[in-house]
């Protein structure tokens, strides 16, 4: 299980990506909005579906669209961007506005802020976690990393029809307690993945749709790489320590 340090790290980076300026929110929310129930049959073949599918996948890049409701929902903010994935352990996310990058290479995950300030830096600001303390096979989206699989490490306990696919609500068969609910949305005709929903154990909901989504668009492994630009504040969750470089 993914430990609580780690874990409210990534929550932060998620929630710390959306800017006020929204978009496409209404949109979105729709594609989350059951539409009509699943029975308990139908439910249990749409996760052996989309654990089939999901594992002849090795890879995939798509546009995206992140919103973030914070305190309870109380604000919802947006952003967008492009991410691509290759299993094992490799993704890269590319927000537009603030400029950010969350990528690993499956053994570090880097987080890069180009336009944040610390102190008297002013080159930005990454922070560092190891891969393996940060995603297990019961991290939310983790199957998409080549982390487990859907129906080892999962119970899809509800699911629905929307207007974009299937909606299915999945549970850790590990018990998570900074998870608090965990959906995601499908292609009804491949059951490729259109998107997810999160809510973290303090009520913050994050929602990303993907859009334009290739299939195995033949990554390379060079794509998952980051050098820590010259005069960049780093944070090295990995050590503990902090510096710049």
């Amino acid at each position: 299980m993914m430990n609580l340090r780690a874990y409210t790290l990534l929550i932060v980076f998620l929630v710390a990506l959306a800017n006020p300026a929204f978009a496409e929110g209404d949109s979105v929310l729709n594609d989350f909005q059951c539409k009509k129930g699943l029975g308990e049959s139908a439910r249990q073949a749409l996760l052996a579906a989309m654990d089939k599918r999901f594992l002849g996948i090795s890879g995939f890049s798509a546009d995206f669209t992140q919103l973030s409701r914070m305190l309870a929902g109380t604000r919802t903010v947006s952003n967008s961007g492009r991410v691509s994935f290759l299993k094992p352990g490799r993704m890269n996310w590319v927000y537009q506005d603030p400029r950010q990058r969350f990528i690993s290479d499956g053994k570090t995950v880097w987080f890069y802020q180009p336009e944040m300030e610390n102190g008297q830096e002013k080159g930005g600001e990454v922070t560092l976690i190891d891969f393996s303390s940060a995603f297990t096979s019961e991290t939310p989206g983790s199957f998409l990393l080549g982390l487990g699989t859907l129906a080892k490490d999962f119970e899809l306990v509800a699911g629905c029809e929307t207007g974009a696919g299937y909606l299915a609500e999945l549970k850790p068969k590990v018990e998570d307690e900074n998870l608090e609910e965990f959906h995601l949305l499908v292609r009804k005709h491949d059951n490729v993945s259109l998107g997810a929903k999160i809510v973290d154990f303090s009520e913050n909901e994050t929602i990303i749709r993907f859009h334009n989504l290739r299939i195995n668009p033949g990554l390379e492994d060079s794509s998952f790489d980051f050098d820590i630009p010259r005069g960049v504040f780093v944070e090295d969750h990995r050590r503990r320590t902090s510096s710049t470089k």
